[in-house]
């Protein structure tokens, strides 16, 4: 299974704000990009609960590429936390 994220057209699961998978913390209110990128990746430690459950709706899709949708992307993204922990994972 791969992974990758889109801003645009089709998309397999949203992960943008709101949602259960967006990223709490916001740009401007709660830091630059890169501090709530980092945040963020702070509470997915303290949240692993999350990551497993993202990691099943990918695997019950049943597809060679998931595609995640946030608005953030091209740009760096929440999005690149989860990817990095769920390919780390066997699956």
């Amino acid at each position: 299974m791969r992974l990758i994220a889109v801003s645009k057209g089709q998309y397999d699961i949203y992960a943008g704000r709101p949602g259960k998978f967006g990223n709490p913390f916001i740009i401007g209110q709660d830091g630059t990009r890169e501090d709530v990128i980092r945040q963020h990746d702070e509470y997915l430690n303290k949240h692993p609960e999350l990551v497993e459950e993202f990691k099943q709706k990918c695997q019950a899709l049943k597809i060679e590429t998931v595609r995640i949708k946030c608005f953030c992307v091209p740009l760096p993204c929440h999005i690149d936390n989860y990817i990095r922990r769920i390919e780390s994972i066997p699956l």
